[in-house]
């Protein structure tokens, strides 16, 4: 029964298209405070249980929640983001640069299992990185962090991990290149929201309510994240996705 099930569209055998989004926006917002690629997980959990495929444009609605967590969640350090604004600029023009310069198809190309290795390898690399001081972004930390966001883009890498682990790297303070990542996706994550305003869903209150308790775990991920990257756990994670690039070449391929 169950093979049956998985071979026919999972929307209409179990629910409506409205009932499918309002599942998956709730997977997405927990997933995205977690340095695994949220986006790449969704297109994976969709592609395994025989999903209707999302348009981008759906995608980019489900950030609703992930903007008012990370404004809430960055709000007691604004006095320093306001202060090194120009820094943070730069990330987001190298993104849109090369979002601009490729398209969606082009990005598509790229398996998720060599994304997942990717940015697993670098989560792995902290293990061996050492932690540093530096509380100041220069330029031209700025536009190396903005490649490694810009890389991002392709699927499955994760762009909190992309940056956070780029910054250590570098030396900067776990702590200052983690609210500074954070900072640097808020704008991107605005305009992606923007641009899909057409597909904002409806839903009704009781659904409201059950997305406001995922955005509540959400926030509080985004703590657990915080903490990985200060103590070196993040290491773990990167674990995960190697085991999952793992997975997904030997059975994919």
């Amino acid at each position: 029964m169950r093979s049956i099930l998985l071979k026919r569209p999972f929307c209409k055998a179990v629910f409506d298209m409205d009932r499918l989004l309002f599942i998956l926006w709730n997977l997405h917002t927990l997933l995205e405070s977690l340095p695994i690629s949220s986006s790449s997980h969704l297109q994976l959990f969709i592609q395994r249980l025989h999903l209707p495929p999302l348009k981008s444009t759906q995608l980019h609605v489900m950030h609703i929640p992930t903007i008012m967590i990370i404004t809430l969640f960055l709000w007691p350090a604004h006095p320093l983001l306001i202060s090194c604004i120009g820094p943070l600029i730069v990330p987001d023009i190298i993104s849109g640069i090369l979002y601009v310069a490729t398209t969606e198809n082009q990005r598509a190309l790229w398996p998720l299992w060599v994304g997942f290795s990717i940015c697993g390898f670098e989560l792995v690399s902290l293990h061996a990185a050492p932690f540093g001081t530096i509380s100041s972004i220069s330029p031209l930390t700025a536009i190396i962090i903005g490649i490694a966001q810009a890389l991002a883009l392709l699927p499955g890498i994760s762009r909190l991990a992309a940056t956070c682990v780029t910054g250590i790297w570098l030396g900067i303070d776990p702590t200052i290149i983690f609210y500074y990542s954070l900072a640097c996706e808020l704008p991107l994550l605005l305009l992606a929201v923007l641009r899909a305003r057409k597909e904002f869903p409806s839903f009704g209150g009781s659904s409201w309510l059950v997305l406001l308790v995922s955005a509540v775990g959400a926030y509080s991920m985004l703590y657990l994240s915080l903490a990985a990257f200060t103590t070196g756990a993040a290491v773990f994670f990167g674990w995960y996705l190697l085991l999952l690039a793992g997975y997904l070449c030997w059975f994919t391929n």
